[in-house]
Formats: C-alpha cells, sequence, structure tokens
C-alpha cells in the first residue's frame, strides 16, 4: 500500500460519519400550537395597524390670551425699554411667517395701497 491510502480512508470515514450526524439533526417544529400562536399574532397586529390608520383626533387648544405679553425694545446707545404689544394688527400690515418666525409688510406710504 502507498503511503496516502490511510490518511485518506480516515478522512472517508469521517467524512462520512459527519454527514450521518448532520442528517440526523432535529426538523423545526410545525406543530398545531405554533400555527395557533402565529395566527393570533397576526390578528393582534391586524387590530394594531387597523388602529394606527385611523385619523387622528383633534384636539382643541385653549387660545392665548388677549393681551400679548410686552416686548424688549433696545435701541443703539439708549436704556432698555419695554413697549406692550398690540394684540391686533395695524391696518395695512401683512403678516407672514418664515421658518415659524412671523414678520410683518409694512406699507410706507399709506397714499400707494
Amino acid at each position: 500500500m502507498r503511503r496516502w491510502t490511510i490518511p485518506l480512508m480516515v478522512m472517508f470515514v469521517m467524512i462520512s460519519l459527519l454527514t450521518g450526524i448532520l442528517h440526523s439533526a432535529p426538523e423545526l417544529d410545525s406543530s398545531e400550537a405554533n400555527v395557533q400562536e402565529l395566527l393570533k399574532r397576526i390578528k393582534q397586529l391586524e387590530k394594531r395597524v387597523a388602529q394606527l390608520e385611523k385619523p387622528p383626533l383633534r384636539m382643541v387648544l385653549p387660545q392665548a390670551p388677549s393681551q400679548a405679553p410686552p416686548m424688549l425694545l433696545q435701541l443703539p446707545r439708549k436704556k432698555v425699554t419695554v413697549v406692550p404689544r398690540q394684540s391686533a394688527i395695524p391696518h395695512g400690515w401683512k403678516r407672514k411667517q418664515i421658518n415659524g418666525i412671523e414678520y410683518y409688510i409694512v406699507l410706507l406710504d399709506a397714499k400707494k395701497k
């Protein structure tokens, strides 16, 4: 016999034993209880999806008080003065908003309406 026949036979025996062990691995559990549990979970998830797809309820928030809080007015090289805010927008001013900050467009000449 040649030198490589014995190691080759040992490797062949080892491979056949390993394949036999792999074929005898336990199969996945597909019992009826597992199927019923999955069906129950599907029903719960469908209920949750239906609940999330409903339009949200509208909430009525209380309106802000009629008087706006005073604001600080600081002019260059002068003292800080408190100026009460007006709750109503003067006539001719246009209220706009950009990035959540309100600003007003004010006409400079009242004759050009």
